[in-house]
């Protein structure tokens, strides 16, 4: 059903902000509210999986007009924000890019099946080339 999803949905994504607290903790990285952009919370989790989708950090940079397509799929999409594309990707690079960074560097079975269960498959593209 669909209330069902839903609640799926949100134990992953807390599953999932969990995590990258603790990551960023870990890595000294200053995080102490969710960024909003149209007014609403950035969903990290959704994002992450959206860019995953589309093969990487990486491979979204590399392919003009997919932060723009990501933005679209995104619950607090508002065609009244016109600097979304460079917003998403900035506060990707901040808080999400370490955590990706990490998983694919660590490549530990315990990281990918974490991922896993979360609905996250990780592509092994490094994104520096990308930056």
């Amino acid at each position: 059903t669909r209330q069902h999803e839903r609640q799926m949905y949100d134990s992953q994504r807390a599953a999932f902000v969990a995590l990258l607290r603790q990551h960023l903790a870990e890595q000294r990285v200053p995080f102490k509210k969710m960024p909003q952009l149209g007014y609403k919370q950035l969903d990290f989790y959704h994002l992450f999986c959206e860019v995953h989708a589309r093969g990487g950090f990486a491979a979204v940079v590399r392919n003009v007009g997919t932060w723009a397509q990501i933005w679209k799929r995104l619950h607090n999409y508002d065609t009244s924000i016109t600097d979304s594309s460079f917003r998403l990707k900035k506060n990707y690079e901040r808080f999400l890019l370490p955590l990706e960074l990490a998983a694919i560097a660590d490549g530990t079975a315990a990281t990918h099946a974490l991922l896993a269960a979360l609905g996250v498959r990780l592509h092994h593209q490094h994104p520096a080339a990308a930056a």
